[in-house]
């Protein structure tokens, strides 16, 4: 059994590195240090524990002003963490974070839409990724995460041009011909694999300034993979 005090050494030296960390990503925001920048990004998502969250209600309170050039470097970094918002913990903070992490969005208003599990949208807790493709945004609510309980869903809404962060600017897709060559030497990456990079045209929502919500379509529960098999 581990001793107490040991234990709790631990968990300050945890929390130490994550305040350092997220000193150190607000500090690089303030002083427009590209390289620094870079550097704290990587010790928030590599060396510590739950840094995002201190560094991200950090900004959200100082509100720095963050350079474009920095704005693409967190753009980059937010097409490669996709699952970022989870470690954050903290949606409202977020929201107002990313307002001046991200490029910023300048357009009209957008029909959007976003797959996903049942209980988001029962209790309107939408996550910040919707597509402007339909069909794109089908493919996250099939397959695997229909397992989840209650099933999954498609969600549709007009987006207002405040309700909408940023618009993601993913690297240029594959041709056809280059995604055929590149599975051939890559026999494990699949076509499905592609569409998970986010080609699907990823709009970034703050669910505050959302209108009406509907369902679009709705897929019921099934058995996780491992009981399929029973």
């Amino acid at each position: 059994m581990q001793n107490p005090d040991t234990f709790d050494a631990h968990m300050k030296r945890e929390r130490e590195a994550d305040r350092r960390a997220a000193f150190d990503f607000c500090a690089a925001c303030h002083a427009k240090d590209i390289d620094a920048f870079r550097a704290s990004i990587h010790q928030l998502t590599e060396l510590s524990v739950s840094g995002w969250n201190v560094a991200i209600r950090k900004v959200a309170r100082e509100r720095p002003a963050i350079s474009d050039e920095m704005k693409k470097v967190f753009e980059a970094f937010w097409i490669e963490a996709r699952y970022f918002p989870l470690g954050v913990g903290d949606d409202r903070a977020l929201a107002t974070a990313l307002r001046l992490l991200l490029p910023p969005y300048t357009g009209p208003v957008m029909r959007l839409y976003r797959g996903t599990k049942y209980h988001e949208w029962r209790f309107r807790r939408y996550g910040f990724s919707w597509s402007a493709n339909l069909e794109e945004a089908d493919f996250f609510a099939q397959g695997p995460r229909q397992a989840l309980e209650g099933g999954t869903v498609v969600m549709e809404t007009e987006a207002p041009a405040e309700a909408i962060i940023a618009r993601i600017s993913y690297p240029q897709e594959f041709s056809p011909e280059e995604r055929a060559e590149f599975i051939r030497q890559q026999p494990r990456f699949s076509e499905e694999s592609f569409q998970q990079f986010g080609h699907e045209g990823e709009y970034i929502v703050d669910r505050q300034f959302l209108g009406p919500v509907k369902v679009a379509r709705r897929y019921s529960q099934i058995k996780p993979a491992w009981e399929q098999g029973q």
